[in-house]
């Protein structure tokens, strides 16, 4: 239960932020994409460089595909809630998602 809002949740952040970014460019929204795991996981925040790659950051748990699209970027947590980058170019697809993170 407590999965399901909290991807719900990134979801929601997701789009909340994609929207004015792309709004600025354009009438309508371009592109929304979803990613998760099967455990905790949370956006934080969203922005775009002056190439309009979008990068994301935020904390997860266990094991997240960061790959939006039809691949697969497995990563998994270190211990505890791991922090993540990740960037997609202007389409949504993913470029690369990093972490870092430990047992304190």
């Amino acid at each position: 239960m407590m999965i399901q809002q909290v991807r719900k949740s990134f979801l929601s952040l997701l789009l909340f932020f994609s929207i004015p970014i792309y709004a600025q460019q354009s009438l309508g929204l371009e592109w929304a994409v979803s990613m998760g795991g099967t455990s905790h996981d949370i956006g934080y925040s969203i922005t775009t460089d002056a190439l309009g790659n979008v990068y994301t950051t935020g904390s997860f748990y266990g094991t997240v595909d960061f790959d939006p699209g039809m691949g697969t970027l497995n990563i998994t947590s270190a211990g505890g809630d791991d922090i993540f980058i990740q960037k997609l170019d202007p389409n949504g697809n993913l470029i690369w998602a990093k972490s870092m993170g430990g047992d304190w």
